[in-house]
């Protein structure tokens, strides 16, 4: 199954994360599911990690992930987000990239 089939039906923002070294679902899969939400009009945000796989293994990466998902949520239900306070020094050292559909859309050869 795969949402990229289906996202013209999509209206909701989407929040898609990927490991930059994902044998199974090689980075540029999520970089074509940006620039598909782009074209439909649909809002998303793309988080990449650099030296991830297929899943998160770096603590840093792991908290600061939910840390995107709780923002992400957040805003989507008109939330207060949680102030993490100290805490956000677990994952300062992250190796996370963010990009959103309507200010990024990487296409095969790498131009943006």
């Amino acid at each position: 199954f795969s949402q990229f089939h289906d996202i013209a039906f999509s209206l909701a923002l989407n929040l898609v994360s990927s490991g930059e070294n994902d044998p199974r679902a090689p980075i540029q899969h999520s970089y074509n599911m940006l620039k598909e939400l782009k074209r439909c009009g649909v809002a998303g945000e793309l988080v990449t990690f650099t030296g991830e796989g297929h899943g998160i293994s770096k603590d840093e990466n792991f908290l600061y992930m939910y840390y995107r998902i709780e923002e992400f949520l957040c805003k989507q239900f008109g939330m207060e987000l949680f102030d993490a306070g100290e805490d956000t020094k677990k994952f300062e050292q992250n190796t996370a990239t963010v990009k959103w559909s309507a200010e990024y859309a990487k296409t095969e050869d790498g131009a943006v």
